[in-house]
């Protein structure tokens, strides 16, 4: 089960299974499995759960467009450690993700939610950082404003002259 989905719960079922002797060849297979899988949220996190967040960062970097931003479940806490491992380039992919899939379902109930996003964006952008090898911040945002500029409930969020009244807690899945 665990090389299917890279779950942490099943790879540490698995790693409990393991002699001892054989714990760290397990915990390198892992990383190769992760190095390795389709579902780049599931093996970043699991890359994260490891110790390496270079290359939790590289997976996502290589492949940010891949990202399903419809999975709020998984990338909110992905976001947030990666935060925590201050990898920013990384932790713009899944943010990025995350306000694409909300505006591009045009769901209204979790604008409160991409608008924070879109200020973390902004955040990370204003930190100095190269995000290369991703589209800059500005040339993302100017998209953004481009394909999303009717969506007047978002802006009003993004520019302060309406409040999320669960501003602190993440969007509904579904």
């Amino acid at each position: 089960m665990f090389e299917r989905t890279l779950a942490d719960f099943h790879f540490q079922r698995w790693l409990e299974h393991r002699p001892e002797s054989e714990r760290p060849h397990t915990v390198a297979h892992a990383r190769q499995l992760a190095l390795s899988h389709g579902d780049l949220t599931a093996a970043a996190a699991l890359l994260l759960e490891l110790g390496d967040a270079a290359a939790a960062e590289s997976r996502l970097l290589a492949e940010p467009g891949r990202i399903d931003g419809n999975h709020y479940n998984t990338l909110v806490p992905l976001a947030k450690a990666l935060r925590a491992q201050e990898r920013p380039r990384a932790e713009t992919v899944v943010y990025r993700a995350l306000l694409t899939g909300i505006l591009g379902r045009a769901y209204a109930r979790a604008y409160g939610h991409a608008a924070r996003y879109w200020s973390r964006l902004r955040d990370i952008a204003d930190g100095g950082i190269s995000l290369l090898p991703l589209q800059s911040h500005e040339d993302f945002e100017a998209e953004i404003r481009a394909r999303h500029r009717r969506k007047a409930a978002f802006w009003a969020y993004v520019n302060g002259k309406r409040r999320d009244r669960h501003h602190d807690v993440d969007p509904p899945i579904g």
